[in-house]
């Protein structure tokens, strides 16, 4: 992934015909981006992709009754169990953007991960998204551990450092790089039984440009209730041509009949 000019508005949803038969490599729906899906896999345990509904992992329930983050009844969804070590046990979904990210130019998601599996010594459950540099490395992360009570930032060892406690009703995640080196992060519910306190803000800084974004699983444990799912990923231009990703949004199915059952 090399960079030859600022992204443009890019969008995606689980909801695009191209999930219809499931997430995998070389799946190329929504518009903007610069390819289709990839995925990595680590040596030991198990685990997959799939595309299914956010509202069954966790503790299995949607008190609201809103859907947590699908669209159209659906989500993007990993899974992976049963290995020995946080850097061999995982499974990563990774999209590259047509450019770099520019300043004043939000990347959104949304992201629902259930329970995260406390192991012993360094094989705990880790999971979230990274945007990433052009070789792969991460340049901003977002995650939670297994064990801890908050969300991280940009946070490799645990516990969290946000104030946003754990929830499986699933989060809206907005990254604006601010300047070259500096960005925000909002952090905010979706529906009405996410987290109390919501949404909230968190600044840092950063190096590099950011070029594509990674979904990852490390090893959060066996069963839907471990499952974790991200959906409506975008690109988001300044606030002057706002009006133009309105109009294209509404572009796009935001409900389809069928869906793929997790395995």
């Amino acid at each position: 992934m090399l960079p030859v000019r600022a992204a443009g508005f890019a969008f995606d949803n689980a909801a695009q015909p191209a999930y219809d038969d499931g997430w995998q490599t070389g799946d190329n729906g929504g518009t903007g981006w610069g390819g289709g899906w990839t995925f990595e896999t680590g040596a030991t345990g198990q685990g997959g992709s799939f595309v299914w509904t956010s509202t069954q992992n966790g503790f299995g329930s949607d008190p609201g009754n809103d859907g947590d983050i699908d669209t159209g009844g659906r989500a993007w969804g990993l899974w992976w169990s049963g290995g020995q070590t946080l850097q061999s046990a995982f499974i990563a979904a990774e999209r590259p953007f047509d450019g770099a990210l520019s300043v004043g130019q939000t990347f959104r998601i949304d992201l629902d991960n259930g329970l995260v599996a406390y192991h012993y010594r360094d094989a705990n459950g880790w999971v979230g998204f990274s945007l990433i540099h052009a070789d792969g490395s991460a340049g901003f992360s977002f995650s939670f551990w297994g064990g801890n009570q908050y969300y991280g930032v940009n946070d490799f060892i645990p516990p969290g450092n946000t104030t946003v406690p754990f929830t499986d009703q699933g989060l809206r995640l907005e990254f604006t790089l601010t300047s070259a080196e500096s960005f925000s992060l909002t952090i905010d519910g979706i529906g009405n039984d996410g987290p109390a306190g919501l949404p909230v803000t968190c600044t840092g800084s950063i190096f590099g440009e950011l070029v594509g974004v990674r979904v990852f699983h490390h090893n959060a444990g066996f069963g839907s209730a471990a499952d974790s799912f991200t959906n409506n990923i975008a690109i988001i231009p300044e606030p002057s041509t706002a009006v133009l990703v309105v109009l294209a949004l509404a572009a796009f199915p935001l409900a389809r009949a069928t869906f793929s059952v997790r395995p």
